[in-house]
């Protein structure tokens, strides 16, 4: 009897870690909450060379109040930090060739990651922007990109570790054929860390679209928003990427590739192919039916794109990856 007793026990305990064992399916799981001025916000994204004719911050920051009275709240704001200006083009991107621009400042490519690139203009000018969209009562994001740098960053002579070499040592490129970030590197990582708080802090940005945000392990994205909510609670970090788990903790919100709109049975299928996949409760995406790089591309083969005047988009090709 005793023994029998002993056999049930041990089978129920063997029952009970192999359920410990198997993780709560993601559909099951909950996404993390958002404050309602993402949930309910309305986004614009603005790419400084083709905003104004200047193609400045203080020009931009000009024009918020129009932005402002088309009842726009949240302004995506592409990169503004400094590019990298090495005229090898071996280093460029396969685009940035081919637009004929001649032009090595590319923003995707950066070269300083804490000051304004003086295309732009300068770093109280930043502060300056965000202070008026706050003042119109909208939300900056900032555009982080982290999967790559430019081949002179400024990092790079007393830091030749952050990023990836191969086996001869020799720099390892990440996508666009820019040296990849070395996100295996602690020390990397808390130099960028100290960045997105640096602007948040002193700049008072509202949070960050984040490049290629898949391509970056995501427990550098968690940790990130750890670092930041002990800043600024509320704040909001939107993804470029796919990635089903990203919601949990990292982001408010994503935006990826690949999305059909001209048929309402495909468009209808992929939505709820991602709604099945992801966690309940409240995941947030982004749709588009034009960005910086549609456009981009659009111009690139010679398609119509709309007029520069359509100031959310990037229609330069000299402005993009």
């Amino acid at each position: 009897m005793n023994k029998t007793r002993i056999g049930i026990a041990a089978l129920l305990a063997l029952a009970t870690c192999a359920s410990a064992a198997q993780p709560t399916p993601l559909d099951e799981r909950q996404a993390r909450p958002s404050p309602e001025w993402v949930t309910r916000g309305v986004m614009y994204q603005i790419q400084p060379r083709a905003f104004t004719p200047e193609g400045t911050l203080p020009a931009a920051t000009a024009r918020l109040p129009k932005v402002a009275e088309l009842g726009f709240d949240i302004i995506y704001l592409c990169p503004v930090f400094m590019s990298d200006d090495d005229p090898n083009m071996a280093g460029w991107s396969p685009r940035q060739k081919k637009s004929g621009m001649n032009n090595p400042r590319n923003p995707y490519r950066m070269k300083d990651y804490y000051h304004v690139d003086p295309e732009y203009g300068t770093d109280d000018d930043l502060k300056a922007f965000i202070a008026e969209a706050h003042r119109l009562e909208m939300r900056v994001l900032l555009d982080m990109v982290y999967l790559h740098c430019g081949p002179s960053a400024v990092f790079l002579a007393e830091h030749l570790n952050f990023v990836k070499r191969d086996a001869e040592g020799q720099v390892a490129p990440a996508a666009w054929g820019f040296p990849a970030l070395n996100l295996a590197n602690p020390e990397l990582r808390e130099y960028l860390w100290k960045n997105m708080e640096y602007w948040v802090r002193e700049f008072g940005a509202d949070g960050f679209r984040c490049d290629v945000a898949d391509g970056i392990p995501l427990d550098f994205w968690e940790t990130a928003r750890e670092r930041l909510e002990k800043i600024r609670p509320d704040l909001c970090m939107l993804a470029e990427g796919t990635r089903r788990e990203d919601q949990l903790k990292a982001f408010d919100l994503d935006y990826g590739w690949g999305f059909t709109w001209d048929h309402a049975a495909t468009f209808r299928a992929q939505w709820e192919k991602m709604r099945d996949e992801r966690p309940r409760g409240g995941a947030r995406f982004i749709r588009f039916i034009d960005n910086h790089d549609i456009a981009n591309e659009s111009r690139r083969r010679g398609a119509p794109v709309a007029s520069t005047r359509r100031s959310s988009r990037c229609l330069r090709s000299m402005g993009c990856r």
